[in-house]
This record gives structure tokens, C-alpha cells and sequence, in this order.
């Protein structure tokens, strides 16, 4: 008897929410619930990103100082080592 109590009681409250949810106002109010996370998360993002793009410009090495280094010279600099062939090696 007892385990059908707390059965009967989350079918009870499942057909209450059910029938929340389908009214308009309950729908109107998960609209709106909505927007508002929406446009929290968009400008969120926004300052993370505007967060980013100032530490990678903070973190970034400047033109002016690499004290007169050529551009192919800060490309190679950048770029992994060649690797050795065997005809290299021997």
C-alpha cells in the first residue's frame, strides 16, 4: 500500500505541471524566462570575448619590440624546425 502513495502523488503532480504547461500565461512566463537567459548568455559571451581579445593583445609580442626584426625573420622564428632526412644524418 504504502510504495502506490508516493505513485499516485508524482501522477498527481505530473498532470498539475502538465497542465501548467499548457496554459498560455505558464507559456508567456517560460517565454520571457527565456529571452532573459538568452540575451545573459549573448552578453556573457560578449564580455568573454572582448576579455580574450584584450589578453591575447596584452599577451601578443608587438612589432616594435622585436628590435628591428624582419617580418620573414619573426616567420621562421614562429615556424618548427626542418626536419633531418637520412641523407642529412649520415
Amino acid at each position: 500500500m504504502f510504495p502506490l502513495l508516493p505513485f499516485v502523488a508524482g501522477m498527481a503532480a505530473g498532470a498539475v505541471v502538465v497542465k501548467l504547461l499548457r496554459s498560455d500565461s505558464a507559456r508567456a512566463g517560460l517565454d520571457k524566462a527565456q529571452d532573459k537567459i538568452r540575451q545573459a548568455t549573448v552578453s556573457s559571451l560578449a564580455a568573454i570575448e572582448n576579455s580574450s581579445a584584450a589578453m591575447r593583445e596584452r599577451l601578443s609580442p608587438s612589432v616594435t619590440g622585436l628590435s628591428g626584426a624582419s617580418p620573414s625573420t619573426t616567420v621562421a622564428a614562429d615556424s618548427p624546425p626542418p626536419q633531418q632526412t637520412d641523407k642529412e644524418t649520415t
